[in-house]
């Protein structure tokens, strides 16, 4: 079983013992209501497809990657998302209670 721990820079240490993922470059829809809306907003970013690839190549060869933004909500939230429609065998750790 691989682990996906999504986190928050601003809230916490980045997680220890795998690779890091930074969403933070993507865009951020922090201020948009809409969930449906947050999504697409992060989906249409620049690089967001390469994330995603990022994530599961390092699941490839990692037990553990870790997978970040500033508060482990929106931007992270959807790259790992994207991931588990494509990855079996994945568990989730949300270090930030509202994600």
């Amino acid at each position: 079983m691989k682990t996906i721990i999504q986190f928050g820079y601003t809230i916490h240490s980045p997680p220890v013992g795998g690779p890091l993922v930074d969403c933070r470059s993507l865009s951020n829809p922090h201020r948009i209501a809409d969930h449906a809306r947050q999504r697409q907003i992060v989906r249409e970013s620049s690089g967001f497809w390469g994330k995603v690839e990022e994530v599961k190549n390092y699941l490839k060869d990692h037990d553990t990657v870790g997978v970040g933004c500033a508060y482990g909500v929106h931007r992270s939230g959807v790259v790992v998302e994207e991931v588990l429609r494509a990855v079996s065998d994945v568990v989730v750790v949300k270090l930030n209670p509202k994600a």
